[in-house]
Formats: structure tokens, sequence, C-alpha cells
């Protein structure tokens, strides 16, 4: 069951931002949330640039004097049957601020643009919106700045790479959960990363033939195995791929016009590959699509009980 009754949106009033505001109000409208639109005033930004991005991409035009009073947590009512509020905060570290702001309001998603006024997005992606994702303790929606990401339709193809890890397998039941409450095709990915590490797979191997074939079967057996846990598992398909994680990953998104990837932001293995500063990362930076990520410690708001932790 999903259980989302507060989303945050940050806002620095760009394109990224009024996709990534879009994204949240649909699923604001979907599972009856409020949703928080904040932005965080660096003292970077001029007055006249300040406007909270409609709720509507194409449909809602703020006014000159509405978009003025957004300092004073004033605004338009939505176009949508929804309860929003708009929020400014005076900060010299927007990170920081979004993490206490989520915090302080018990917040249980955060859905954020990953492209910022500078135009840099690694650089974005490293101070702002990648901290977010590590240090948040709700699950993280990350937009793009991209015509694919900022459409704006439920989630009907929902990709969720495994590595078979605690991490994956709960971005595994994020992604079950999702795709019933979407009635959406859920799409699960295992890619065999190279250079292989036989020992995560228990197999003993003698030949680079034999390997393929082997960890391919293997890996489509754990998948079978993993889903035989969920009670009344909707129809899904399983993929193994082998190549690099996170391009594997990526084309897979374009290539099956997935509307969202769901992922965890740690992997099997210690190695720097695995961690968020390269998979996850990457996906989240390039990703045709909406990325959400999960943690295993953190607020969630979907569980086997209904409850959120």
């Amino acid at each position: 069951m999903v259980q989302i009754k507060d989303i945050l949106v940050p806002t620095d009033f760009s394109q990224t931002s009024s996709a990534a505001v879009g994204h949240a109000s649909m699923l604001a409208e979907k599972f009856d949330a409020s949703l928080t639109m904040l932005h965080i005033d660096t003292g970077s930004t001029s007055r006249r640039e300040e406007a909270f991005p409609p709720l509507e991409p194409e449909g809602e035009a703020l006014s000159v004097a509405a978009e003025q009073e957004a300092h004073e947590l004033a605004g338009l009512e939505p176009l949508y049957d929804l309860r929003v509020k708009r929020v400014v905060r005076k900060s010299e570290h927007p990170a920081a601020e979004i993490l206490s702001f989520a915090q302080a309001g018990a917040c249980d998603l955060i859905v954020v643009g990953t492209h910022g006024r500078t135009g840099l997005s690694h650089l974005i992606m490293g101070s702002v919106a990648e901290t977010v994702i590590r240090q948040a303790n709700c699950p993280v929606i990350t937009v793009r700045a991209s015509a694919t990401a900022a459409q704006v339709l439920p989630y009907l193809n929902l990709l969720v790479p495994i590595d078979f890890s605690p991490h994956s397998e709960k971005a595994l039941y994020y992604a079950w959960t999702l795709a019933q409450a979407f009635n959406a095709n859920l799409q699960i990915l295992h890619v065999v990363d190279l250079p292989i590490h036989p020992e995560h797979y228990a197999l003993s191997l003698n030949s680079t033939e034999s390997l393929g074939h082997e960890l391919t079967q293997h890996s489509y057996e754990q998948i079978t195995h993993l889903m035989e846990e969920f009670e009344g598992a909707r129809p899904y398909e399983s993929f193994v791929e082998s190549g690099r994680a996170y391009s594997e990953i990526l084309e897979f998104a374009v290539t099956h016009d997935t509307d969202l990837i769901v992922m965890g932001t740690h992997g099997l293995s210690r190695l720097p590959q695995f961690l968020l500063g390269s998979t996850t990362a990457k996906v989240v930076r390039h990703a045709p699509c909406p990325v959400l990520t999960v943690k295993l410690l953190e607020r969630d708001f979907v569980g086997k009980t209904g409850s959120v932790s």
C-alpha cells in the first residue's frame, strides 16, 4: 500500500523545477497528498526572477502580484484539487535547508530537479540534488531537464534495476507496490556488470562462455525466487543484460519507454562503481525519465502492513 501524505518539491524557479513540480502535483493528486513548494533564497536570484512554477506547465499563468506574494507564503489556488503551500526560506546552504525542512515536516517524498541555474548539471548534482538523495530521511524522485522527463503522465512502465543487494530488493518492493497503484507494467532488469566478480553469484565457473550463460540463468532464477515472496504478484517482465550497469539501465529506459526508474542508492559491491557517486548518480544525471531512489533506513511510504515507518 502507498501512503504518501506530504510531498516536498524544492524549486529554484528554473524550467527543471517546473517539471519537478508537475510530477509532484500528479503524485499528490494520485495519492491525495499535500504539496509544499519550497524555494531557498540564497541571495543570488533577483526578485523579478522569483516566481513559483505553475502546477501545470502549459496551463496555469500566475500573475505578477501573486508571484511577489510568494515571499509572504501566498499563491493562487492550483488547477488540481490539491492542498498546496508555497514557502520561501533564506539560506546560503540550500541542500541543508531542504533536508532540515523535510525532516521537520515529516515529508514522505521529495521531488527535485537535477539541473539548476548554473547550467552545470554535474555541479548541481554534487552540491544539491545528490546531497538530498544521500542524506534525506525519505525517498527522493529526481527529474532531469529533458523534454521526455518534463512530460507529466501517470507512470505506465516502471523499471527497477536490481543486483540482489538489500537496497535493490527494497527498490523492487517499491516498484512492485507502485506498479499496483498505477496499474503499470513492471520491468525488472539485472545487469551482469563488467568486470564480473563471480563470488557475488556463488558460482564456480571454468570458462568465459559458461560464465555468461551460467550467470544469465542464475540471475533469471534469482529474480523468479525474489518475486515468489510477493503475495499475488502482478505480471512482470525480467531482463538480464551484460555490460556497464549505468549504461545498460539508461539504454533500457530509452528503448522500453520507461516512465519511472526505481533503484537503491547503493549496490551489492563496496567498490566505488557501485556507490551513488557512479552507477546511481549517472542514472539520475542522464535518465530520460524521473528516478525514484530509496535507502534501507528511511521514512518509507510503502509497507507490507500499509503503515509508514
